[in-house]
């Protein structure tokens, strides 16, 4: 369990530093094994891009030829975006065996399953936390289809192998969206958002919580309420959202699989949850219909090419369905069933229904990755508008730019190399040179000199 507490300090978190020593030592014997002789052991990060599944699926063939070239032993820091935090995710969710990876990888891919009932059992309980978002419906019912899995582990479980130094300590990129026409203006470095298997926060303000505690209710820097630490397959959603910005969605088709909700529709007839689904679609046809119609028509797609549709005001449809969901659960659900209904299918059906107009809302709204404001009332932070808010609403850091250049230019990190690998579509030069340009995350004190790199 970590601190309880809000950590504000410049520089480097303490177990990273103590993670990134340990390190040092099997990076020199790496280097040695490669016949490269270096007195101090410099420090390499690999990146990987945002992609989707192709992001996903090319960044795990680049860590397995590095693993097979003995390249991998001599990296410090494994850093992604999007698609490929679902890759770095994976080597240490396989404690760094690429073996059983690929073999597992191989294994999902080949056979065209998808556990529907599971996914579905994990979004309904997810929509009983008070900031269930749209972020939770994508991870448990998208992504989980796209990938194939459905990971239950944790965050804190990558604490053994970085801490031992046997695997590279991993970054992975997020941006708050609420911050967003800041990085627009003027590349704002508190867009951005790290986590790391000990902790969560804004590099750029050194504000960080630890990652056990991300998601839990936090004022004046003190925990005041605890929740359960957000599983992979969530995280592997947020930091994978692209989707979550209005302006991105502005360039994707919404029409194009709208197949999808009446394929959905027909595997949960199918499903063994006696009635449950026709009883929900007759209480719910209205909402049910434009709900997953609207997001399931992203999910096989990630790039399109018509706006959403809007009416006369310029405005996206159905801006009434927020009031008249939220009234929608006037009507008793005792009203609605029959009498002596079995009281555990009752309850299964109210957290159906609970599921259905949360998401209902959060789609009216468009609401992404809502957790809370750890910083919130913190006297540390000296911009007001970061304490104020209660909430923040992280999505994919692709947003801003689809690299993770920005978590490792901080002089902090002391990095001498950065290997930078790019999956997307377009120019892979653009990214990198953006972030170069910038020198983002850099604050305004001068970079320290830099030593050569060990060994020259």
């Amino acid at each position: 369990m970590g601190s309880s507490e809000v950590s504000v300090i410049p520089g480097l978190q303490k177990e990273e530093k103590a993670a990134v020593e340990r390190r040092r030592l099997h990076v020199l014997k790496a280097l040695k094994k490669l016949r490269i002789e270096a007195d101090e052991a410099p420090v390499v990060a690999v990146l990987g891009s945002g992609g989707g599944l192709r992001a996903h699926i090319a960044c795990l063939g680049v860590l397995s030829e590095m693993k097979e070239q003995g390249l991998l032993d001599a990296v410090t820091y494994l850093a992604g975006v999007s698609g490929s935090t679902w890759a770095i995710s994976s080597l240490y969710t396989n404690d760094g065996d690429m073996e059983a990876l690929e073999a597992d990888l191989k294994h999902r891919f080949t056979r065209q399953e998808w556990d529907l009932a599971k996914s579905l059992q994990k979004t309904i309980q997810a929509a009983r936390s008070e900031n269930y978002s749209l972020t939770d419906f994508w991870a448990y019912m998208v992504i989980s289809k796209q990938t194939r899995e459905l990971p239950e582990s944790h965050l804190s479980n990558m604490k053994k192998p970085v801490e031992e130094g046997t695997l590279p300590y991993p970054i992975f990129a997020a941006i708050d969206n609420d911050l967003q026409p800041s990085w627009q203006e003027a590349r704002a470095p508190e867009t951005w958002f790290e986590f790391t298997p000990h902790h969560a926060g804004f590099p750029a303000l050194g504000a960080f919580v630890s990652i056990t505690h991300f998601g839990s209710k936090f004022k004046k820097g003190r925990l005041v309420r605890t929740h359960p630490e957000r599983d992979l397959t969530f995280l592997r959603g947020l930091w994978g959202s692209a989707l979550g910005n209005t302006e991105v969605i502005r360039e994707y088709i919404f029409d194009k699989h709208s197949s999808c909700f009446y394929s959905f529709a027909d595997q949960l007839r199918n499903l063994t949850l006696k009635g449950l689904w026709r009883r929900a679609v007759a209480n719910a046809k209205s909402i049910g219909h434009l709900l997953f119609a609207r997001l399931l028509r992203l999910q096989e797609s990630s790039q399109g090419e018509h706006p959403p549709p809007e009416d006369e005001g310029g405005e996206p449809e159905h801006t009434w369905l927020t009031e008249m969901l939220e009234n929608w659960t006037r009507t008793s659900l005792e009203k609605q069933e029959q009498p002596h209904e079995d009281p555990e299918r009752k309850g299964s059906l109210s957290n159906f229904m609970d599921f259905v107009k949360k998401t209902g809302i959060c789609a009216s709204k468009w609401e992404w990755g809502t957790t809370h404001n750890f910083l919130y009332k913190h006297s540390g932070i000296r911009d007001k508008i970061m304490s104020s808010r209660k909430h923040l609403h992280l999505v994919d850091a692709g947003l801003a730019i689809n690299t993770p250049f920005p978590l490792v230019l901080p002089p902090t990190r002391e990095v001498h190399l950065i290997l930078s690998f790019d999956f997307s579509a377009g120019d892979p030069f653009e990214h990198p040179q953006s972030a170069t340009s910038n020198e983002l995350l850099i604050q305004s004190h001068p970079r320290p000199s830099r030593a050569p790199l060990p060994g020259r």
